[in-house]
């Protein structure tokens, strides 16, 4: 319930659930903010379980269809009167290369600060490989970390790494570790009748050596959204020579208007290795008040230019060359074939596909002859001198 290092993945499931619920894709120039009010009980980075009041305003930025920016802070009070404070910044990147294949990455840095002067600093890196054919996506790469944590030399009792027994300090210690190894695993995307309903299985698994000691941690996820309800759940399970665990949660959020939401979680999670913080606990309920800005879709001016709706399912691609005689579209979804667009009164042509979630690569042609991309789009290099339109499908 609260973002410190102690329990970063509680608040990753719920604010995941919670973007979910909304309805959040990766739309370009959407910007969103919202404020998480939650209450209930969590494990301080002590290791101390006790009830706590936490507030949680995050800002979500996508700039792009293949870039997001993340920017949020964490203030929780708990029962025993500590508190902690983090902020924390995160950035992913997509690259659709050719069909089927992309290069992503991710990279995030938390800090924290505390009531009993301990002070954790974390940043981490995660560049992959993905493959998608159909509905299922596999990923591998390398996942790189590093913890720094500064802990006060009062006498404040301070948990040691993995949950050991406190014991005050003579000086003020600060310690560093890092984090390095490869991830890999893949995400399933269930197949639904309602574009308004989707499902996902993810699996993942990482090794890591960590001052000398190797850690393996494997990790399963599902969700499930319908409309503005969305549950999910999670377990896995660690695997070193000095901390063998299994931790798990469950997730579920429900928007009562475009604004305002409920959502819970509870479950637990493994120590931070790098921060040298023990594994812990949470249950929360909370409140989330959210806002979103982003351009009209092109669908709504289509169809007041006198366009019929999109089928449920359907993404429609429009292009404007109304000087032309003939337009055809072709895309990587089905190995360039072209298939012919459709013109309205004001000089725009269109054409609806069915496709299921992933990163396409799309042109219109022109009278047969001249390839085109629509103006204002992302686009890409097509690897033959020109530019392609970029698609992302969620």
């Amino acid at each position: 319930m609260k973002r410190s290092p102690a329990s970063t993945g509680a608040v990753r499931a719920t604010a995941l659930l919670a973007m979910l619920a909304l309805g959040t894709t990766a739309s370009a120039q959407r910007v969103e903010g919202s404020v998480a009010l939650g209450g209930g009980a969590a494990t301080d980075q002590r290791g101390v379980h006790s009830s706590a009041a936490s507030i949680t305003p995050a800002l979500l930025m996508v700039p792009d269809p293949r870039l997001s920016l993340s920017l949020s802070a964490t203030g929780t009070r708990f029962q025993t009167s500590a508190w902690a404070a983090s902020g924390s910044a995160g950035a992913g990147l997509r690259l659709p290369l050719i069909a089927g294949l992309a290069l992503a990455a991710s990279a995030s840095g938390t800090g924290t600060t505390t009531s009993y002067d301990a002070r954790y600093l974390a940043t981490e890196a995660t560049p992959t490989l993905e493959a998608t054919i159909a509905r299922l996506t596999l990923f591998g790469g390398a996942h790189l970390a590093r913890g720094s944590a500064s802990l006060p030399g009062t006498g404040t009792p301070i948990a040691g790494p993995l949950g050991a027994p406190a014991s005050p300090a003579s000086g003020a210690t600060s310690t560093t570790r890092t984090s390095r190894g490869p991830v890999y695993g893949g995400v399933l995307a269930f197949p639904t009748s309602s574009p308004d309903v989707s499902g996902t299985l993810v699996y993942r698994e990482e090794r890591a050596a960590v001052q000398g000691i190797d850690v393996h941690d494997r990790a399963l996820a599902a969700s499930w959204v319908a409309g503005r309800i969305s549950v999910g759940a999670n377990a896995g399970t660690r695997d070193a020579r000095d901390e063998q665990a299994t931790f798990g949660g469950v997730s579920a959020a429900m928007m009562l208007s475009r604004a305002v939401g409920l959502q819970l979680a509870a479950g637990s999670y493994a120590s931070s290795r790098t921060l040298g913080t023990p594994g812990g606990r949470y249950a929360t309920l909370g409140l989330l008040l959210r806002g979103v800005s982003m351009p009209e879709p092109s669908n709504a001016s289509a169809e007041r230019a006198g366009l019929p709706r999109p089928a449920p399912g359907m993404t429609r691609l429009v292009l404007t060359a109304p000087g032309a005689r003939r337009v055809e579209v072709a895309g990587d979804w089905n190995q360039w074939a072209t298939m012919p667009a459709t013109r309205a009164e004001d000089g725009r042509w269109y054409a609806d596909v069915r496709l299921p979630r992933g990163d396409y690569r799309y042109a219109f042609r022109i009278d047969g002859g001249r390839w085109t991309v629509p103006d204002g789009v992302a686009t890409i290099d097509d690897g033959f001198g020109g530019r392609s339109a970029l698609l992302t499908v969620r």
